[in-house]
């Protein structure tokens, strides 16, 4: 949270501070992993890493590629 407040980009899943944050700044604070869904079991964890990679690889790369 505190690296919100001084201007640092965040790439976390839709929980939380983060949640409320993106619902009012969106992809001004950084990347969303997933759409804020819930897991009951062990999978969600596999899928929020599959996310997380998706993300990093066509995002934010491509952004830092691009400077």
């Amino acid at each position: 949270m505190k690296a919100a407040a001084n201007g640092a980009l965040n790439v976390s899943v839709l929980d939380g501070w983060f949640a409320e944050a993106w619902r009012d700044y969106g992809s001004e604070i950084g990347w969303a992993i997933g759409r804020g869904e819930e897991y009951s079991d062990a999978s969600g964890d596999a899928r929020e890493a599959e996310l997380l990679y998706d993300l990093l690889e066509h995002e934010c790369a491509a952004i830092l590629r691009s400077r």
